[in-house]
């Protein structure tokens, strides 16, 4: 019985079991306990290195042969005339392959390691994504060469928890990394967008109130006229341009509406909130060409690369 420690060709995952070879190899197949590869001929090419060296000599001196045993025409006349007994010729001799079952508390360990190894990366990533968040709330722009660092903590957590490290493992932090770069720059720069947009509404009542007040305050045609070419909503800045219909709708419609927001109604708080709604569907569009660009390609490929690198090592 031999003990047989092989490295997985496709994940990098070490894994051991006991095996009798059968005419030097494999009597069953084996499978990477992560990545569920096959490691039969792998396995094959161990057995063919040390089992010479598991021979003894005097096992080494005795040799067996697996074809049939034959007597030729000139040895057997031979063999008569000495008085020898002849061996009639016989069938090779098949030796039943030993199974053995795998070893199962070698790969559940080696799933349990892996499987904290997941949990270790997406934490480790979860900090970064937090640090790269508050890096960016902070000085207001990114600082790219910190990618680097939050791919590291999401390698980190992958080797801490699963202890020892992977292909497989490699490519789940990196996958963490960046997934940590992109949701952290995200939600940064939503959150600078949506203090730059509540500073501009501060202004944006303030105005309106002006020309609230303005409004309320015009009692002849001529002055209304002068208002609604102000107004955001008019076609032309020109008075006379202003038909009677206009004033008419005007008085009718917007000037209710307009007294009632000189009196307070609605405040302030909920006329920004009013104006936030409106102008909301544009605000992801313009969040996501801010927060992604040419520059962000190279903080992701910083990231990645760190992060494999510290979980496979």
């Amino acid at each position: 019985m031999l003990e047989l420690k092989i490295q997985c060709a496709g994940c990098g995952q070490k894994y051991k079991f006991d095996v009798e070879p059968v005419n030097g190899r494999m009597p069953w197949a084996v499978q990477c306990p992560v990545c569920k590869a096959d490691g039969t001929e792998t396995a094959n090419v161990a057995l063919a290195r040390i089992i010479p060296e598991a021979l003894s000599p005097a096992a080494s001196a005795v040799r067996v042969s697996s074809g049939p045993m034959r007597i030729s025409a000139a040895n057997t006349g031979e063999a008569a005339s000495q008085g020898a007994m002849l061996v009639p010729e016989l069938p090779p001799l098949t030796v039943p392959p030993m199974v053995r079952p795998a070893p199962v508390q070698s790969v559940a360990l080696a799933k349990l390691n892996f499987n904290l190894g997941i949990v270790g990366a997406i934490a480790g990533a979860l900090i970064g994504m937090i640090g790269w968040y508050l890096l960016i709330r902070v000085v207001h722009h990114t600082i790219g060469y910190a990618a680097v660092g939050v791919g590291a903590l999401a390698g980190f957590g992958a080797r801490i928890l699963a202890k020892q490290g992977s292909h497989s493992l490699g490519i789940v932090a990196a996958i963490c990394g960046v997934v940590a770069i992109l949701l952290g720059q995200f939600l940064a720069i939503r959150s600078l967008t949506s203090a730059e947009i509540a500073e501009m509404l501060e202004g944006s009542y303030d105005e309106h109130m002006v020309y609230a007040k303005e409004a309320v305050k015009a009692k002849t045609d001529d002055e209304i006229k002068a208002v609604i070419a102000k107004s955001e909503s008019s076609d032309s800045s020109d008075p006379e341009k202003v038909d009677a219909r206009s004033i008419q709708t005007f008085r009718q419609k917007e000037l209710p509406i307009l007294q009632k927001f000189v009196n307070g109604t609605p405040g302030k708080a909920e006329y920004q909130r009013q104006q936030l709604s409106k102008i909301e569907e544009f605000v992801g569009p313009l969040v996501l060409q801010k927060s992604f660009g040419l520059f962000t390609i190279l903080w992701i490929f910083l990231g990645i690369s760190s992060a494999y690198r510290v979980a496979k090592a």
